[in-house]
Order: C-alpha cells, then structure tokens, then sequence
C-alpha cells in the first residue's frame, strides 16, 4: 500500500503546527518538516 507524506516548511508558528499535525495524523504515515527562517 502507497504511503503518505505530507511535506510542509515551518518557522516559529507552534499553533499552526499543532492543529496541521493533529488534524492530518489519521490520514498521514510520514509528516517531513522542513525548517526555514521564512515561510
């Protein structure tokens, strides 16, 4: 079975975070953050 990434960039937004990996954890096998001092 095909697995599911989801792949997104952060900087310093912790309650964005929260609610994405929350929201997204029954439907998605892999988060991949990628840190940036932009967004």
């Amino acid at each position: 079975m095909a697995k599911v990434y989801d792949c997104f960039s952060f900087f310093n937004e912790l309650d964005l975070l929260e609610i994405r990996l929350n929201e997204l954890d029954s439907v998605v096998d892999h988060f991949v953050l990628m840190e940036a001092t932009k967004t």
